[in-house]
């Protein structure tokens, strides 16, 4: 199994650090919001199990199996995490096969990232896919990301970082999910988490601009004022 220091700073969010948002489960979401650096709010909702099935005796996961954590990843990224919910339906702390069984999912989430200080805020790349996944014998892991309903990257348990891009045209909302995967051949398999960390760029703005027919507007009415001073000052000198 290729663990990366990255890696583990990264799962660094689910040891219940201060800074930790849980959002439920995805069969019972609840706020899913974090913001990062003062200057982006990522929120996360719609969260929803597309498809799960399961071979050779695997256990099918439901929505009730998967728990979400969001944490701050550092600089204006957010870390968006999943793992098996303890005391959840589907028996086991871990997803896991065995011999000759299988076990597959889907889900999917919304995501808006919004400016929290005067600017403007976008995603950027690159988004980085991690899991933390086991493996005997030839018994696989497998986890894509994926955006706008097409599979982009993928993290398996002999290589569990992957580094992706965006969709071409993100800006600051995205619609994504992840495809997992588990087939425990003659040897078995098992995800402790898995994780997608987001990144943003971030654009100081200032005072907005009046739109050009305001300022015309405005300019009028003081030019008018300014002349209705003169006059009345030409007047007063001639009286006196």
């Amino acid at each position: 199994m290729n663990k990366s220091l990255s890696l583990l700073a990264l799962l660094a969010g689910f040891s219940g650090s201060a800074s930790a948002v849980l959002c439920g489960t995805i069969a019972a979401p609840t706020s899913c919001s974090i913001t990062v650096g003062g200057v982006a709010t990522y929120t996360f909702s719609n969260f929803d199990l597309v498809a799960s099935a399961a071979g050779g005796g695997g256990f099918q996961y439901t929505a009730a199996d998967v728990e979400i954590e969001l944490t701050s990843g550092g600089g204006l990224s957010a870390l968006l995490g999943f793992r098996k919910r303890i005391g959840s339906p589907t028996p086991g702390i871990v997803f896991l096969t065995n011999p000759g069984q299988s076990s597959a999912f889907s889900f999917t989430y919304d995501l808006l990232l919004e400016a929290a200080a005067p600017g403007a805020v976008a995603l950027a790349d690159p988004l980085i896919l991690e899991m933390n996944a086991s493996a005997s014998g030839n018994g696989l892991s497998a986890v894509q990301w994926s955006a706008s309903g097409a599979p982009l990257c993928q993290a398996t348990s002999s290589d569990e970082h992957e580094v992706c891009s965006l969709p071409a045209g993100t800006g600051s909302s995205l619609t994504a999910g992840n495809i997992v995967s588990m087939t425990g051949n003659s040897g078995n398999t098992s995800i402790l988490t898995l994780s997608n960390l987001f990144d943003a760029r971030f654009t100081p703005g200032g005072q907005v601009p009046e739109p050009p027919a305001l300022a015309l507007l405005a300019a009028a009415v003081a030019a008018g004022a300014w002349a209705r001073r003169r006059g009345r000052g030409s007047v007063s000198a001639i009286a006196r």
